[in-house]
């Protein structure tokens, strides 16, 4: 089931590191918690999907986009402002 939106990252932040825990299990701990093949697969998949995200993206990027979509809204909600009072004039 896909994670809604408004919980996506912390939903997907706790199985990750649920994930993190099994990988150190069965690769520094030599527990088998990852029994089947298409697991396995699916952990190599996974570690390869987190090095994509750390080779594209740094957590400072979070933050200077949200900055950018704060601006973005701060200029809409003023442009509105001064439709209404130019119509409040033409009254």
């Amino acid at each position: 089931m896909a994670n809604r939106s408004y919980c996506r990252f912390h939903n997907t932040l706790i199985d990750l590191e649920d994930c993190n825990e099994a990988l150190v299990d069965f690769l520094d701990n030599g527990q088998n918690v990852i029994e089947s093949d298409e697991e396995r697969r699916k952990a190599k998949q996974l570690i390869q999907l987190c090095h994509d995200i750390a080779d594209n993206y740094e957590p400072s990027d979070i933050d200077r986009k949200a900055e950018e979509f704060s601006q973005e809204e701060d200029e809409d909600e003023d442009e509105d402002e001064e439709e209404d009072e130019e119509e409040d004039e033409d009254d």
